[in-house]
């Protein structure tokens, strides 16, 4: 992997000026485009995390919107290609193969989508930008291909493979803002910010009955909790989790789902080890599943991470612990969404009591809420939250 990554940068140091020569397209302005002539759409997000992708598909619902009727295909990679699948605003998925470039079945499939031709390309390369994703762009045969200006290639003149090019702005801003900039460019835009991962009427079932299977009633509280993330960084320490699970189990008698990534299980065992009840586990499942069952958890508090974001395009309220990353940039759209974050920017430095007072006004809130709008909750339930809410006052 380290000699894949050097011999790109070679390659994008001294091949690409070269390349810019023979490749460039030439610059044009949105108001010389007849837009209502487009029918064939590409948008590509080849980057691998969850985050990025999900954090982009107010673009796809924008470019919905606007062209109603077009027909949209989106090329991704494996794992968001997961994320991405019975998307409602997309006719089509494009999966990037992962398999070296050999000329497998595999390949020759995405190239043949690939190469039915686009009337508009849109490279997603707001986060850090993919000579892959402007080669596929270029493949495509798009008739227009629109990108950002931000990150030019070294040595280059300009992000030569867009004719639209939309202006970056360097001062802080929100990542689906920075996604949407692109559709802003050509006069597409969407009111929805929110991000969003579709889910089948029998995926949520089965993410209930995972619940059910596991002891879960509907007058039980379900709290999930993610203690891991991709980055070592953004990890807040898995005894403060467990210090969180601990009070919830006692004072509000929640039932806790724990999810950790397989190369996680020492995060996991620290975790168990600190409890003195025994959660439910969530392992080894995909990551269709693992949103089917944050679908039905009433909260979910976790890390800066892609199963973060998860829950909130499944629409679970949540509480984020936030580190390096600034949450004005990462944390998803939606005032149910809560990052915190201590001054240091040092995931250790937030306290699972901050934590703790935090949800116990979330969930003062939600019940209220709940309650006013005639949610189906029983008078026993109800009692219970409100007495352990006026216990952890006292």
């Amino acid at each position: 992997m380290r000699l894949t990554r050097w011999a790109e940068r070679v390659v994008k140091r001294n091949a690409l000026p070269l390349l810019e020569r023979f490749l460039k397209r030439p610059l044009t302005h949105p108001s010389l485009i007849n837009f209502k002539t487009i029918e064939r759409i590409l948008a590509i997000r080849t980057h691998d995390h969850l985050s990025d992708y999900l954090l982009s598909t107010p673009v796809l619902r924008a470019l919905r919107e606007h062209f109603p009727k077009a027909h949209i295909a989106l090329a991704v990679r494996p794992r968001p290609g997961e994320a991405a699948r019975h998307c409602e605003f997309i006719n089509e998925l494009l999966v990037f193969p992962e398999r070296g470039g050999e000329a497998t079945p595999t390949w020759r499939a995405f190239l043949r989508q690939l190469r039915q031709g686009f009337d508009l390309a849109v490279v997603l390369n707001t986060v850090s930008h993919s000579l892959t994703s402007d080669l596929l762009a270029h493949y495509s045969r798009s008739k227009l291909v629109l990108g950002s200006a931000a990150l030019r290639f070294p040595r280059c003149s300009r992000n030569f493979f867009y004719d639209l090019i939309a202006p970056h702005w360097d001062g802080v801003k929100h990542h689906t803002d920075r996604n949407l900039d692109l559709m802003r460019h050509i006069g597409v835009d969407t009111k929805n910010r929110r991000s969003t991962m579709t889910l089948l009427p029998d995926e949520r079932a089965a993410g209930k009955k995972f619940l059910t299977d596991a002891g879960v009633t509907d007058e039980n509280l379900v709290v999930a909790m993610h203690i891991g993330a991709g980055k070592v960084r953004n990890r807040w320490h898995p005894e403060n989790f467990a210090a969180v699970a601990s009070h919830l189990q006692k004072e509000y008698d929640v039932r806790v789902v724990a999810i950790w990534a397989a190369h996680e299980q020492n995060l996991g065992f620290h975790f168990l080890s600190s409890l003195d009840f025994r959660p439910i586990l969530a392992k080894g499942l995909s990551v269709r599943q693992i949103a089917a069952i944050l679908a039905n958890c009433r909260f979910f508090i976790g890390n800066d991470s892609g199963t973060m974001q998860i829950a909130a395009a499944v629409n679970t309220p949540l509480i984020a612990i936030f580190g390096a990353n600034d949450p004005e940039e990462w944390k998803p759209v939606g005032d149910e969404f809560v990052a915190i974050r201590a001054a240091s920017r040092q995931c250790a430095d937030v306290s699972a009591e901050q934590v703790m007072e935090l949800l116990k006004t979330m969930l003062a809130k939600d019940m209220a809420a709940r309650r006013n709008d005639g949610f189906d909750i029983s008078d026993k339930v109800f009692r219970q939250y409100v007495k352990a809410l006026k216990k952890s006052e006292k």
